[in-house]
């Protein structure tokens, strides 16, 4: 059953889910969906469940970019899939398989169970450092 998604359509800088790219589209309708199906394509064209892109819990609120979490709010990191250009250019966490990006992260908040996804990038330093330091998170519109 689908987790119930809070309405993005009022965010004016909001991104239509369609418009990004295949594997991250992927990664997030498993997400909606509670499915970990192995469908999510990354750089190298194999394709990976969504467990493997999770990273970590998060005490900032991507809402408020970054702000204190607000109590029922809980916040989890994801490594966003790489991009071919990504995995040509070793711009990636894991050198070795090339799965994860080594730039790019997704944001998933729920509030009272109401999902939202936001993109946001991590630092330019080295790409294998899991640093808790994200620029800015712009949210994800699903339906668009």
């Amino acid at each position: 059953m689908p987790v119930k998604l809070k309405d993005m359509s009022l965010h004016r800088q909001a991104i239509g889910l369609s418009k990004l790219g295949a594997g991250l589209q992927a990664l997030v309708t498993n997400i909606i969906n509670e499915s970990n199906a192995s469908n999510i394509r990354w750089g190298s064209g194999r394709s990976a469940t969504k467990q493997a892109f999770f990273n970590h819990g998060y005490d900032k609120d991507p809402a408020t970019n970054g702000g204190k979490l607000g109590p029922g709010v809980t916040v989890s990191i994801y490594y966003q899939p790489s991009t071919k250009s990504e995995y040509n250019n070793y711009d990636v966490v894991d050198r070795e398989v090339g799965l994860l990006s080594g730039r790019r992260r997704l944001a998933v908040r729920v509030e009272n169970g109401a999902y939202s996804f936001y993109t946001t990038n991590h630092p330019k330093e080295d790409r294998r450092l899991r640093t808790n330091v994200y620029g800015v998170f712009t949210p994800i519109d699903p339906k668009k």
